[in-house]
């Protein structure tokens, strides 16, 4: 009784605690002398632990790993499993039994249900990217022909003001549209990417002027930029896209006005964080971009949901924004991480493998040029609406165009025709044929 590893213990059916082995003080803070005459309830943090564990034993002679969560003086959790008895003596019921530490194996299940349940959700978030990248391609092949036809309308209404409102009122639906067939791209990471140099720091000030223009005046903005060179390798548009999400949903977060703050910081990944993050980065020298806001903040419950798409705490809103985000992330690599309580504010961050020997892309000043000639164009692509629209907009604007539907199509007549032919605009998609392998042919 002495030296067991388990501790024993006898109970009276209220849960006064008759006997309790030393050991009792090995995996907690209490002692045999002081827990002896006190209740389980006392140290126990499972609520009715004694009127359920009386109430099996009347119906079992026996209860085996029944789980018991004791909380020491200091606020920890100790989980224990029971195993226990009803015995009678001198005619008087008590509960005797053993009781074990099993905080290890519990927490390690704990883990392992949260990684099964990260694991639900990235396999949830793949499947709904797929369905998002299909549903905008083909989407977005509508829009071209709605914002083409409008644009068409508005030139041939030229004295008709009203038709010309309703044309722009039209072309304006189609591009904010549009911009939701980007947000659900960026989501299902199948939009078109570039690989360039960037400098985060460069990046961050052009946000925050950009947003200094565009925000309420109630709100102030400022930044805190890391003095080294952060920089990596991505795509511009799709880094300035998620910077400007994550203000814009911190700009709702703060309807009466507050801070929003930008921070840049080099950071390296170990391997602890990497086994925490459901994004699986590899370890090393990453930037950190921190969007911190002092906003109403996000319920607990609530985080977990910020990234599925369609998922919103607005009153009006497509719940898009942090979903583009986390493409945008996914397709560079990097981590994407949401702080935040109940009116305390937010704080975003995003993690993108530091690149420091890339050279930083600059945007060439280009001029339109106008055409001296009257070209020929040979047009290529399955889709009615967009090739019938394309053709529209290109003979308004002085090219000849011969559109086909198909690469057979396209093949047999520029065999007869290809030396009037002057340039090609392929569809990267076709049914017979690749674009790729239409061009060589051609």
């Amino acid at each position: 009784f002495e030296n067991i590893q388990d501790v024993y213990f006898e109970l009276a059916l209220d849960g006064t605690i008759q006997e309790i082995s030393p050991s009792i003080n090995s995996i907690s803070d209490y002692t045999t002398k002081e827990l002896i005459g006190t209740k389980l309830q006392d140290i126990r943090v499972t609520a009715n632990t004694i009127d359920d564990i009386v109430q099996k034993l009347e119906h079992t002679e026996r209860i085996t790993d029944y789980e018991i969560q004791i909380k020491n003086r200091d606020g920890a959790t100790i989980y224990c499993s029971i195993t226990a008895r009803i015995i009678k003596e001198d005619g008087q019921s008590n509960i005797s039994g053993v009781l074990r530490d099993s905080t290890e194996r519990r927490l390690a299940e704990m883990e392992n249900q949260r990684l099964q349940e990260q694991l639900r959700q990235t396999e949830k978030l793949t499947s709904l990217g797929q369905l998002a990248g299909g549903i905008a391609h083909d989407f977005k092949n509508q829009l071209f022909g709605i914002a083409a036809s409008a644009n068409a309308i508005k030139k041939y209404a030229q004295n008709n003001e009203q038709i010309q409102s309703c044309a722009k009122n039209i072309f304006t639906a189609a591009q904010r549209s549009s911009d939701l067939t980007k947000q659900l791209l960026a989501f299902a990471r199948k939009g078109n990417y570039e690989s360039v140099g960037i400098d985060i720091n460069e990046t961050v000030v052009n946000i925050a002027q950009l947003l200094k223009r565009t925000l309420d005046k109630k709100i102030a903005i400022d930044f805190k930029l890391d003095k080294g060179d952060l920089l990596i390798k991505g795509d511009p548009s799709q880094i300035d896209n998620a910077l400007l999400n994550l203000a814009f949903n911190a700009r709702d977060a703060m309807p009466r006005g507050g801070k929003l703050t930008f921070v840049t910081q080099k950071r390296v990944l170990d391997e602890i964080f990497i086994n925490e993050s459901s994004f699986k980065p590899k370890p090393g020298d990453y930037v950190q971009i921190n969007v911190l806001d002092t906003g109403m903040g996000i319920k607990k419950d609530l985080i977990e949901k910020v990234f599925d798409p369609f998922f919103t705490t607005k009153e009006f809103g497509a719940g898009l924004g942090l979903s583009a985000v986390y493409g945008t992330v996914k397709e560079h690599k990097g981590v994407v991480q949401i702080d935040s309580e109940a009116g305390t504010g937010t704080t975003a961050s995003l993690y993108f493998p530091l690149s420091p020997d890339v050279e930083v892309y600059r945007a060439p000043e280009q001029k339109a040029k106008k055409l001296k000639t009257k070209m020929h164009l040979l047009l290529v692509d399955d889709e009615d609406v967009v090739r019938n629209s394309a053709k529209q907009t290109l003979v308004d604007a002085g090219f000849m165009v011969t559109s086909f539907p198909t690469g057979t199509a396209a093949i047999e007549y520029y065999k007869k025709y290809h030396t009037m032919v002057s340039m090609l605009l392929l569809d990267m998609i076709l049914p017979d044929i690749s674009a790729t392998d239409l061009f060589n042919k051609l």
